[in-house]
């Protein structure tokens, strides 16, 4: 990711909390380690992907 920016972001210790135990399943069932910051971009995406969805069909059922 040769173009990417550094962006830092304040979490509630019960959030990261979950993004750690969450980097560490991953980690144990894929055999290698996976950061937090890669849970964070893949959360992110994922969740971003599903509001993006949702607004789009909420946008063609105003149709």
């Amino acid at each position: 990711m040769a173009d990417s920016k550094v962006v830092a972001f304040r979490f509630p210790p019960a959030l990261q909390d979950r993004i750690d135990g969450y980097a560490e399943r991953l980690s144990t069932r894929a055999g290698v380690e996976v950061t937090r910051a890669q849970v964070v971009k893949k959360l992110l995406a994922l969740g971003l992907d599903a509001a993006e969805a949702e607004e789009t069909a909420t946008r063609k059922q105003k149709r």
